[in-house]
């Protein structure tokens, strides 16, 4: 068994006969390619060929709908463009391969359409069982317009997220490229003005981004920080201060992957 091959790449395998250390001619040879994987932090496909993007699917299809568009103009040289000639009111998906979401992270992408039109992004973490609709436009910009998503909520989910349009049965175009999923930047978070007594102090933040938080503090510009890491709230008394001193104290966000810097 051959292992840590890379998902959808294609191997070659051969076979020789072995004995008293003498090696035979090659007897047999075959290839085959391996299937499509979970793909991890960051994703990105920005449809750069006149091939359908690999691990990528569609369903739905009729004689328009989704195909690879060769582009001259903002979207660049290749995009992915839907025709809305099928029959009224059809759905056709594409839909990226199965993506790990590690962090908190959003989903991006440019699209630009030649007249309105209700297009969709939806995102399934049961392999496609169900579907949740997380962002809808029935009028696009004519211009490339990039959009973002944020789609933290699915942190530590496997999602695939389906871009859907609907046909109107005349000829017009949405045009879709660079997507991307990438994790949310590790901002730091702002301090608020602490509550403090003669012996302790309370210290708040304000913070959209992260879900976990290190807090340290010391005597004004001397010694070494006293650290509390992994705080679960946006708040943390520090008790056993010394009356009339005076103290500074700084808040950091801890992100999955990285930390941001110090208030």
């Amino acid at each position: 068994t051959a292992t840590a091959l890379s998902a959808n790449t294609q191997y070659r395998f051969y076979v020789r006969a072995t004995a008293n250390g003498k090696y035979s001619a090659v007897a047999q040879s075959a290839a085959f390619t391996t299937p499509c994987g979970t793909e991890d932090l960051p994703f990105s496909e920005s449809f750069a060929t006149t091939s359908f993007p690999a691990c990528w699917s569609k369903y739905n299809a009729g004689s328009y709908g989704w195909t690879v568009y060769t582009y001259t103009d903002e979207m660049g040289s290749y995009c992915m463009r839907y025709n809305t000639r099928q029959t009224s009111g059809a759905n056709e998906n594409i839909a990226t391969p199965p993506v790990y979401i590690s962090d908190q992270a959003s989903l991006t992408f440019n699209m630009k359409a030649s007249t309105a039109k209700t297009f969709k992004i939806l995102i399934s973490k049961d392999n496609g069982f169900t579907k949740t609709e997380v962002a809808s436009y029935t009028s696009a910009a004519t211009s490339k317009t990039k959009q973002t998503i944020d789609i933290s909520s699915y942190k530590g989910e496997t999602i695939i997220v389906y871009f859907q349009c609907t046909s109107t049965g005349s000829a017009s175009y949405l045009y879709l490229d660079d997507v991307s999923i990438t994790p949310n930047t590790c901002t730091t978070p702002t301090l608020n003005t602490p509550t403090v007594t003669y012996n302790s102090a309370t210290v708040t933040w304000t913070d959209s981004r992260a879900e976990q938080w290190s807090v340290r503090y010391r005597t004004y510009n001397t010694g070494d920080w006293t650290v509390v890491n992994d705080l679960t709230n946006k708040t943390y008394t520090m008790t056993g201060l010394t009356s009339g001193t005076e103290y500074e104290v700084q808040v950091r966000n801890d992100c999955a992957t990285t930390s941001s810097s110090w208030t």
